[in-house]
């Protein structure tokens, strides 16, 4: 057998193929991390929107309650200000925000970034202004809770409870 043949006959890959391969890899690994890189940030957004539905739905129930007491005659049990309503929901099942904070905070300025919903007391102008666009008096208190976009082309969460 002459050298020729043998080498003819001999099995394996060139080192083109194993670069070629080892180059397909790197593509598909690389488009794999890009589709699986927003999964936590999209786990922490569902979060946030659950704390906040929770949240409103829990401030619109108090709402209702206190309303059917004080027309019972008993004294209204409603916070006070935006820190007693930042407290009441904090302390409904201890909800987290994206970073392991306290899911609702007062909130002046809006712009939490962190998941956060902001809870603030506002006074409608004719309108609706900062208690929506379905007040249309002025002079109408409500509750305002609100979370910023966390991710792009979620838009903002905002739901109001009227005092």
């Amino acid at each position: 057998m002459n050298k020729q043949t043998y080498k003819r006959n001999q099995g394996g890959f060139t080192l083109i193929e194993m670069l070629i391969v080892v180059g397909l890899m790197v593509v598909l690994t690389g488009a794999l991390v890009a589709a699986y890189s927003d999964v936590g940030s999209d786990a922490a957004w569902a979060k946030v929107q659950s704390n906040w539905s929770e949240g409103a739905g829990y401030a619109k129930n108090l709402i209702a309650q206190d309303r059917l007491d004080v027309s019972l005659g008993r004294p209204s049990s409603l916070p006070a200000d935006t820190a007693g309503w930042t407290a009441l929901l904090n302390a409904q099942g201890n909800p987290k925000n994206a970073q392991g904070g306290a899911a609702f905070a007062a909130d002046s300025a809006g712009g939490f970034t962190d998941g956060t919903i902001g809870v603030k007391e506002a006074t409608s102008t004719a309108g609706g202004g900062e208690c929506g666009a379905g007040v249309t008096a002025a002079g109408v208190d409500c509750l305002v809770l609100e979370v910023p976009n966390m991710n792009a082309g979620s838009g903002t969460l905002k739901d109001y409870a009227i005092l």
